[in-house]
């Protein structure tokens, strides 16, 4: 099945507001945010906490907000 331009007008929509969702983050990340809450804080530390002794494989935004 092809795509309706319709309906790709509307991934091309969904997608740009997902990059400008990831740009916000980018722009607006503290180091050591690991969260992406704005605030450096014992959430993160807890996080942070559970990566390293591998009780969590990942941090939840990746690279993006530490």
């Amino acid at each position: 099945d092809e795509l309706e331009n319709d309906d790709l007008g509307a991934v091309i929509d969904s997608l740009q507001n997902e990059i400008n969702i990831l740009q916000n983050i980018i722009d607006t990340s503290v180091y050591g945010d690991v969260n992406c809450d704005g605030e450096i804080n014992s959430q993160d530390s807890s996080l942070i906490l559970q990566y390293i002794v591998g009780l969590i494989e990942e941090l939840p935004y990746g690279d993006l907000c530490e």
